[in-house]
């Protein structure tokens, strides 16, 4: 035995110096990467996984199936530019003066402002990598900066609401024009949604396996008119009828695209450390345009209004190991809460309390713990309604209750959405303590907002895409 003491302790020198050297050798665990796709005017029921009898969605319903389906999601406006502000900031967007989309047939413009502090500019402070493909519609020169003065590293897409072009007239989906960073735009053949999910897959090459963890906008302009009949998925839809058909179509193609990103991830062996959330910017279109035919499922109203159809919206939530897989969750949240949750998952300095509005982190609640099921959101927007009849302009949700406030025509209608989600029948009267307690509340808000007050006035359109598409010098 004692022959053997020297040999045994030299056993254990060695086998603990490996350890040691092994430990020195792992690689600490990188941050967790973060991908938000957001769809553009996308219906609470345009998808499979939300009911939807004929569309076609396996990627986004798999998604779902991973992780967590929201059903009382909220974005806080019916139109694109002041919704995807408030995702960016965690703010109101009429606290930047921002009342509308930001279209250039028209003045005032509704750009963000460079000093809004936006979750690109903290990821991008706390180490992160940053990048934006697709739709961007916060505004362009030389009415706020290019978009990567806002906490960019990496853009590529289209400034305003459409592909190829901001100004309607030279908006297309086929061979749309992009812009790259600070680059003038140029063409790139093919369909736009393709297009973009092709950068996209390059750029994923290049930073998936780098030790700096990345974030990622993917903002699809899809289904936004005006559609495509070329998309290669109208094919699923023969037995319909052709604005269907190109819509159905549409939708199916931009599920395709996301599961493109998605086995990328899968093969670059990053997908169980990487954040994928998915949602819309506000509700489906009205019937109006040549291929819209989306569908707010069950819900009241469309894009432009304050019905639960303009704001209540898809949101989808995956993470591998973390979240509980296949959970349908009827937590009520909202836009605003999409800072606070990305700044708390990822470790990074938020803004303070002062500085963003209602919103607050879903961390918690998506990694499996309790959370309180009653909020209260507010909503305001003077913009034309298309359809009808028109919602509230004024608009409260505090618990179940919903109060609409006609400002100008100085009336009101309550709603228990618990009892109602379709808005059909107007309790107020049997509930007038309950109306005139939410009509303080929302008064109270609203005389915390800044005022448009700048009359709308039209801009003449340029004769050439070009000149269309072109960035002033300084920029």
């Amino acid at each position: 035995m004692r022959r053997l003491l020297p040999l045994i302790v030299w056993a254990l020198v060695l086998l603990f110096g490996a350890a040691a050297r092994a430990d020195e050798k792992k690689p600490t665990q990188k941050k967790l990467n973060v991908i938000f796709i957001l769809a553009d005017d996308l219906g609470w029921g345009d998808l499979a996984c939300y009911g939807h009898p004929h569309i076609k969605t396996p990627n986004l319903d798999k998604l779902a199936m991973k992780g967590m389906r929201f059903t009382q999601f909220y974005t806080t406006s019916p139109v694109c530019t002041p919704s995807r502000a408030s995702f960016m900031t965690g703010r109101h967007p009429q606290r930047f003066n921002i009342h509308h989309a930001d279209l250039p047939e028209t003045t005032p413009r509704y750009p963000l402002p460079l000093d809004a502090v936006t979750l690109m500019r903290l990821l991008r402070q706390a180490g992160y990598v940053t990048s934006h493909f697709g739709k961007w519609h916060l505004g362009e020169p030389p009415h706020t900066g290019m978009p990567r003065k806002h906490g960019l590293d990496h853009f590529f897409g289209s400034m305003g609401g459409r592909p190829s072009s901001s100004w309607t007239k030279f908006a297309r989906y086929d061979d749309a024009q992009f812009f790259l960073n600070e680059q003038p735009a140029k063409t790139y053949p093919g369909y736009a949604t393709d297009v973009l999910t092709d950068q996209v897959l390059m750029y994923l090459d290049d930073v998936g396996n780098k030790d700096q963890p990345f974030y990622m906008n993917l903002w699809y302009h899809s289904p936004h008119e005006p559609l495509s009949p070329k998309v290669k998925q109208a094919a699923l839809y023969e037995k319909f009828p052709l604005k269907e058909k190109v819509y159905y179509g549409s939708v199916s193609n931009l599920d395709y695209n996301i599961g493109r990103v998605l086995q990328k991830l899968a093969e670059l062996g990053i997908e169980e450390n990487t954040l994928i959330i998915f949602s819309s910017d506000n509700g489906p279109e009205l019937l109006m345009n040549a291929f819209s035919a989306g569908s707010a499922g069950i819900l009241r109203g469309k894009k432009t209004q304050l019905w639960e159809g303009g704001v209540r919206v898809p949101f989808i939530v995956a993470l591998s190991g973390i979240i509980p897989a296949d959970k349908t969750s009827e937590q009520v949240a909202s836009a605003l809460d999409f800072l606070p949750t990305i700044c708390e998952w990822t470790g990074t300095k938020g803004p303070a309390k002062d500085k963003l509005d209602d919103g607050m982190s879903l961390a918690p609640y998506l990694k499996g713990k309790a959370m309180t099921q009653s909020r209260t959101l507010y909503w305001e927007s003077h913009i034309t309604q298309r359809g009808g009849p028109p919602s509230g302009t004024l608009v409260i949700r505090d618990g179940d209750w919903k109060l609409h406030i006609w400002q100008k025509e100085n009336k009101r209608a309550l709603y228990n959405l618990a009892m109602d989600i379709g808005e059909s029948k107007d309790v107020g009267g049997a509930q007038k303590d309950v109306a005139d307690r939410l009509e303080r509340m929302a008064l109270a808000w609203y005389a915390t907002l800044p005022r448009e007050t700048a009359q709308k006035q039209k801009q003449p359109i340029p004769q050439t895409e070009a000149e269309a598409n072109r960035l002033p010098l300084d920029r």
